[in-house]
Formats: structure tokens, sequence, C-alpha cells
């Protein structure tokens, strides 16, 4: 509670902060890279708590990540230029991007939101100190 620092109001918040949640599984249909890309994705997040509402967007967050990897090999593959013209690829590539940004932002895994967040518990003391 903002402006409330009891004792008490504190130690629930760090006890609180520390409850381990089990992690969410990807789905069985996912492919064993986007699989992958969930493990990291949820194992690096370990300040967000994904449930099985977060699903779709996290399963929306690989099959983007995998599709910008598809088209990065493309455009590497053949150059960002073809017969002169601006390789198809890059189209594809700035779109998934786009994509790749805004599902990031609504999972709230964006670099900027992350230190928001880091910044926000600490102040608040939902931390655990290990002194």
């Amino acid at each position: 509670m903002p402006g409330f620092n009891s004792s008490v109001a504190l130690a629930y918040q760090r006890v609180e902060s520390s409850v381990a949640l089990p992690k969410l599984e990807p789905s069985a249909h996912l492919s064993a890279p986007e699989k992958r890309i969930w493990r990291i994705l949820v194992k690096s997040m370990p300040h967000l708590e994904f449930s099985e509402l977060d699903r779709p967007l996290l399963e929306r967050y690989c099959a983007i990540a995998m599709l910008l990897r598809k088209t990065m090999r493309h455009i590497e593959a053949k150059g960002s230029k073809k017969d002169g013209r601006p390789n198809p690829w890059l189209k594809i590539h700035e779109r998934q991007l786009s994509l790749l940004r805004s599902v990031s932002y609504q999972l709230q895994t964006r670099p900027a939101i992350r230190q928001y967040q880091r910044q926000r518990i600490y102040d608040t003391g939902a931390f655990i100190s290990t002194n």
C-alpha cells in the first residue's frame, strides 16, 4: 500500500513477493524452438507472474519471434536488395518486429517496463534482503 509503511505492511509485502509460483509451461502444440523461446522468456522474467490468461500472448510472442528469425535468415541469404529493389522480406521483417514490440508491451516484457517495475518493487520495500 503506497504511503503505508508499518512493519506489518512491509513484512506482508516481502512475504507476498517471495512466494514462488509455478512457472507456466509451454503449450504442447508449439514447435521445439518456440518452446525454447517460451522457457527463456518465462525464466528471464521472475518478477512477472504469467498465468493462463497470458498463454495466448505468450504463444503469439513465440510464433512472432520465430518468424522474425526466419525473415532474418532470408534477408541474410539474399541480401537487402534483390534485382536493384528492396528485398520483399524486409517489409515482412519490419511487420514482425512491430508485432513483437506490441506483444512485448502487452506482456510487460519491454526493457523500459522491466526497469520501472524493478524500481517500483525496490521503492515499496517488496524485496527480500540477503543481509
